[in-house]
């Protein structure tokens, strides 16, 4: 009786895990019967033993009767599917059992969010990295929704995924059991305080996963007063022009965003003020 053993995984420690086989035979038979090839013993007590496979392998117990029927029953795998939890059948001079077990699946979503008042920062894209912990090297292609179609793999860090305001990407496809960390590249810089929620955890066979980031524009405000020194009265009345400029001309972009008492245009605003006006940017 030879029982074989396939894996069709994405995970390296499924390569190099033992993986139990249970038989029982309609026969009471007790007794030693020799593994091919090795000094191991399939051990039968009333017709039942139990045999141990390294990853995908095979090993064939010798001298069993044929005619006898058999059952074999494979212990389960958190997150290895096997194609029958049993098998049976009657032995005979060559008799193979297979068994193939696959990797089951889940799915990544990311998402972005961007919270500031420039609507110009809605436009701007965000860039993700996401890793994959213990599977195999190599390049491997899975298919993606959302803002992607699909995300390349090497070795188990993935390309970069663009990201703007409310978008997001699901991978599918992505091997159960595997823990997952999603980093962005421009986190905490260009005066946004980035948040993350679920960056890191494990891929789950049910559901999907989700990495939310929230990028939050770092804001203050601004107080421009006007006040005129002079003798003369008809200075008092006079409309004096300030201009406010500011180091990120991207605010209020080329359409202009009123900003509380100012409309910046492609980070310009202009303000005509007279003696003892007050002007407040927020």
């Amino acid at each position: 009786l030879t029982i074989s053993k396939a894996l069709v995984s994405e995970v390296a420690a499924d390569a190099s895990a033992t993986y139990t086989f249970t038989i029982e035979l309609s026969e009471a038979i007790t007794g030693e019967f020799a593994i091919t090839g090795t000094t191991e013993k399939a051990t039968f007590t009333n017709g039942t033993a139990t045999v141990s496979i390294t990853g995908a392998g095979s090993k064939t117990i010798e001298g069993l009767p044929t005619g006898v029927t058999y059952e074999i029953a494979e212990a389960n795998v958190v997150n290895l599917t096997p194609d029958a939890a049993v098998k049976t059948g009657t032995l005979d001079a060559n008799k193979t059992v297979d068994f193939t077990n696959t990797r089951e699946t889940g799915s990544l979503t990311i998402k972005k969010t961007v919270d500031s008042t420039n609507a110009a920062d809605a436009n701007l894209e965000f860039t993700f990295v996401v890793t994959l912990t213990g599977v195999n090297d190599g390049e491997k292609t899975y298919t993606a929704t959302g803002a992607v179609t699909s995300v390349k793999f090497t070795n188990g860090v993935s390309e970069k995924i663009k990201l703007k305001h409310n978008q997001t990407v699901t991978i599918t496809g992505l091997p159960a059991g595997v823990t997952y960390s999603v980093i962005e590249s421009e986190a905490n810089t260009n005066n946004f305080v980035t948040t993350s929620v679920g960056e890191t955890g494990t891929i789950g066979a049910t559901g999907t996963s989700t990495a939310a980031f929230t990028n939050t524009k770092s804001e203050g405000g601004l107080v421009v007063s006007k006040k005129v020194v002079s003798a003369i009265t008809a200075d008092h009345s006079k409309e004096f022009t300030v201009t406010v400029t500011l180091d990120d001309l991207t605010i209020g972009g080329d359409e202009g965003a009123k900003y509380g008492d100012a409309t910046f245009k492609n980070g310009v605003a202009t303000l005509s003020l007279k003696d003892g006006d007050v002007a407040v940017i927020e």
